[in-house]
């Protein structure tokens, strides 16, 4: 032992010891880092595939989203120019409903058949479930439930209640003004607690308003036909509105790179500030557009 220390105090021995420790030091932060540096690439892999997931949900999500938009915006469109003498509505709303239904005019079959909302609606309903499902793992739950709240799913309304339950949304939230104006009853902030909390409920709403108007109208006196036009009118912004605030939401998502420069999240619209307002992500972002 005393030979072991003696040499190891030698000059020899503390040349040899410290190419030892050198080696084996070095050995092990060299395992280190590269550990580290593969667990880094591991990480970065996995946010590429998921960014590229996102990226692929949000095109197809924002696609869907706009082909049902687009086809309850041109079916208000369209009743919009019903004809002023009431005797032409039947006609006018018959009409209207080849173009929910994606049937061809018969009187002039050699046209293209209009665009089919009904079908739209039904491959709405048939993914929406799946898109919430992935919102929700590759975005913040808010967006989630920006996208499909969780009492807003779409049912098939029986006639008589639908009438009612219009009439009264109607009375509640809109207005028609001494000059025929349509205009909210209430200040914004009370007509929107009367309002759907997610895209697919503003979707429901709208539908549910203009199915009445183009099939129960057709053979019922509808006295309040410029009333509930109004409340078309005001759903069909509205569900814009929410459209809006998802597709900011989801666009700051993707925006944000954890290995890239730190960014701030992009001013929130002022009008989707509601829909943030208790968020994580979002809270903190306050409207300047």
């Amino acid at each position: 032992m005393e030979k072991v220390l003696k040499f190891l105090n030698s000059g020899v021995g503390l040349m040899i010891l410290g190419f030892l420790v050198t080696t084996v030091g070095g050995t092990f932060l060299n395992f280190t880092i590269q550990g580290r540096a593969r667990k880094n690439e591991l990480s970065f892999q996995m946010f590429k595939m998921r960014l590229e997931e996102a990226k692929t949900l949000q095109a197809d999500l924002l696609d869907q989203i706009s082909k049902r938009s687009v086809g309850l915006t041109q079916i208000l469109l369209y009743l919009n120019t019903e004809p002023a003498v009431s005797d032409n509505r039947k006609a006018h709303l018959t009409a209207t409903e080849r173009f929910w239904r994606g049937i061809p005019d018969p009187e002039h079959p050699e046209r293209p058949a209009p665009s089919n909302y009904s079908k739209v609606k039904d491959d709405w309903n048939e993914k929406l479930v799946r898109y919430k499902s992935k919102v929700r793992v590759l975005f913040p739950a808010e967006l989630a439930d920006l996208l499909l709240a969780e009492d807003e799913f779409e049912t098939e309304d029986d006639p008589r209640e639908l009438s009612t339950s219009l009439a009264e949304l109607q009375e509640r939230t809109v207005e028609l003004s001494p000059k025929g104006n349509c205009e909210i009853k209430k200040p914004e902030s009370e007509y929107l607690k009367n309002q759907p909390k997610s895209v697919h409920g503003a979707f429901v709403m709208t539908h549910r308003t203009l199915y009445y108007l183009i099939f129960k109208c057709q053979n019922l006196p509808c006295k309040n036909w410029d009333e509930l036009m109004c409340l078309a009118k005001k759903q069909v912004s509205y569900q814009e509105l929410l459209i809006q605030c998802l597709s900011y939401g989801i666009a700051e998502v993707l925006l944000v790179d954890p290995y890239g420069p730190e960014r701030k999240i992009s001013p929130m619209p002022k009008r989707c500030e509601p829909f943030f307002r208790d968020s994580e992500t979002f809270g903190s972002s306050r409207a300047s557009t």
